[in-house]
């Protein structure tokens, strides 16, 4: 897969601050280049009184993208300011898989056993650049600001064993995998090397899944399994990246170790007709290492640049005073990914897809889907849910086929609940709107078809609340800083897709 586009913003700010009224322009470009390709190959044959697979695979992905933005400051009407960013990134993802598995019949049941390799390798370089005017009109002529560059590689092989059976009514499975993971990170700025970072762990997850089949039509199922999430790439690379969050800037931990979960999940499965079905499950999840965003305490890049700024306008206006007398609130800080220690998870999902028939509607399919979620971690200023989670999700929708047309059209309708987060110095909300797609696709032979889509039909908007404190102490006191809402709300976008099968 290939893509190629460019994304053009431009922005208009304004900002009142003590009778002082700030605008900015503030246009940008984001060009993307990127590659994604890959390839596998499966082998298996009949071997000591079993099957025996062998599986491979290979990925690639590359980045060629980049992001620039300039910022036109007006003070009151006169220009005041011009700066500019840009940032070019070049990235690298190798994956290299293979998996050899052997089955066969143990008695009454069935045993696999086997080993998995994977070893995944990431090497991202940051180039960045910028500019500030002297006068008003002067044409943008970027200077090399820094390169920062990392260079990480994973190395997983997991072996395991599986026992798999029935009784009757009653199926079940269990296993018993182990996981061993190798990461080693090094990263560089300017040329000089910044070090490296080897982290090794392993996890013993074992599994228990059971299915009991009340009747034809009913089922329930039952699942405790032990699961392991490693932290992602991005979360790993050492690199200072500039306004990741906003204003706020962004490094990676290196050090982060894997988040796990002992879970629990309880289903209940009922057949409607031929084709039909509905569901409810139950789930429970007790995390250990939970990884989230953080704040350093440490300032920003920005707020660094603020300060010199406003030390040096200070010092102009009072002459004999000191940078002892000048003080300064941040509005902006370095944010990092940690383990911030152990949570639990709890919800429950319903889920429906059924034909119509009773209805007189045969050809129209419905389905429904609605997931619930409550969380819990303690922090600095006690427990709250789980950031950036929201507690509902919804989606329903349907699909109507007119065999005579060789045709079908759907919508789907989806909407889920606030998500909150809480870190140092800042607590956010963020409210989304209701989104509608729908579709119709046409069909030629059995091979070809061409579907023409329409997403975002309720032009929805993202609303984010921003309660923002100097320190912990204001925080806990709820004495503010600054309070920020920040709307974006989007057009339609329609997509044209032909699929060809050979």
């Amino acid at each position: 897969m290939k893509t190629d586009r460019d994304v053009t913003e431009v922005s208009h700010e304004v900002e009142y601050d003590d009778g002082d009224v700030i605008e900015s322009r503030v246009p940008g470009l984001n060009p993307v280049d990127q590659q994604n390709w890959g390839i596998g190959a499966g082998y298996r044959f009949d071997m000591a009184g079993g099957s025996t697979r062998l599986d491979l695979d290979f990925a690639r992905f590359q980045d060629g993208s980049a992001e620039r933005e300039e910022k036109h400051e007006y003070l009151n009407g006169s220009w005041d300011a011009s700066e500019a960013e840009a940032e070019a990134v070049d990235a690298r993802d190798t994956e290299v898989g293979a998996k050899l598995a052997h089955v066969r019949p143990l008695g009454a049941a069935e045993l696999e056993f086997g080993i998995d390799y994977r070893r995944k390798k990431r090497d991202v370089s940051y180039t960045r650049y910028a500019w500030e005017a002297a006068r008003e009109g002067d044409a943008v002529d970027y200077a090399l600001d820094g390169v920062i560059g990392s260079l990480i590689e994973e190395t997983r092989l997991d072996p395991y064993a599986m026992l798999s059976g029935h009784a009757g009514a009653l199926s079940w499975e269990t296993g018993l995998r182990y996981e061993t993971t190798r990461s080693d990170v090094r990263h560089h700025e300017d040329g000089d090397a910044g070090g490296q970072v080897r982290r090794d762990y392993n996890e013993l997850l074992p599994s228990l899944h059971l299915k009991w089949d009340v009747s034809e039509q009913t089922r329930i199922n039952l699942s405790l399994a032990r699961t392991v999430k490693r932290p992602n790439f991005n979360e790993l690379i050492p690199a200072l990246l500039d306004g990741e969050y906003g204003d706020n800037d962004y490094v990676g931990n290196p050090r982060l170790s894997p988040e796990t979960a002992n879970g629990i999940d309880l289903g209940f499965e009922r057949r409607l007709g031929k084709h039909g079905v509905v569901g409810v499950n139950l789930f429970y999840r007790d995390v250990s290492d939970l990884i989230e965003l953080v704040n350093t305490g440490q300032w920003s890049e920005d707020a660094h640049d603020s300060y010199a700024k406003d030390l040096k306008k200070f010092l102009a206006k009072n002459p004999g005073a000191s940078e002892k007398d000048f003080t300064f609130a941040p509005e902006s800080w370095l944010f990092t990914s940690a383990n911030v220690g152990d949570g639990t998870v709890r919800g429950v999902e319903f889920d429906l897809s059924t034909p119509l028939t009773a209805l007189g509607l045969p050809n129209t399919g419905l389905f429904l889907n609605y997931s619930w979620l409550d969380s819990k971690v303690s922090d600095f200023r006690g427990e709250r849910r789980f950031n950036d989670q929201a507690r509902s999700v919804y989606n329903i929708g349907f699909i109507h086929d007119i065999p005579s047309l060789a045709a079908s059209f759907g919508a789907t309708f989806r909407s889920q609940g606030d998500a909150y987060s809480r870190i140092l110095a800042e607590e956010v909300t963020v409210k989304y709107g209701d989104d509608l797609e729908m579709f119709v696709e046409k069909r030629f032979g059995r091979n070809l078809s061409v579907r023409l889509s329409a997403a975002n039909l309720l032009d929805a908007s993202k609303d984010e609340f921003f309660h923002k404190f100097d320190n912990l102490d204001d925080q806990l006191g709820r004495k503010y800083d600054e309070y920020e809402l920040e709307t974006e709300q989007a057009g339609p976008s329609y997509q044209l897709v032909m699929r060809w099968a050979f």
